[in-house]
Formats: structure tokens, sequence, C-alpha cells
């Protein structure tokens, strides 16, 4: 899971930040980079939780979620 999530960030993201090389923007990389960490971990635990806490950590794996994709779109945006 975590690299089908690293596949999709590299094609969409990441390629983009790592091509410019600046220090700032290399800074900027590791946001998404750490996101895509936090949310394998997040997916992980949901998948293996029971039945009782799924929809807590369903709703703390949608709220990572959208803190990556937010978070990815910024980078996105500065690197454009």
């Amino acid at each position: 899971m975590a690299s089908s999530l690293f596949v999709v960030a590299w094609l969409t993201v990441i390629r983009n930040i790592s091509v410019e090389g600046t220090p700032v923007l290399l800074a900027s990389l590791a946001y998404p980079v750490f996101n895509l960490v936090v949310l394998t971990v997040a997916a992980v635990s949901l998948a293996r939780s029971g039945s009782g806490q799924r929809l807590m950590l369903t709703l703390l794996t949608g709220g990572l979620f959208a803190m990556t994709l937010a978070e990815s779109v910024f980078a996105y945006v500065a690197v454009s």
C-alpha cells in the first residue's frame, strides 16, 4: 500500500519538486512524503482494527487523507 501511494505521489507532486532542486522546494518535499507514511500507518491500523474501533479509525484516516491531499496540492502549486 505504501509503495502504491508513493508512486501516485511521485507522478503528481514529488517528481516536479525534486527536479527543481532548490533547498526550499526540497524542504516542501518532506511534507508529502511524511504524510504518505502517516497515512499508510493509519490505513494499516484501520485494516487491522476491530469492529468497535472502526468508526474512530475511519474518521482519523479520512482526516489524514484530506491533510495529505491538501499538502500535496500546495506543494504542486508551489512548484508551478
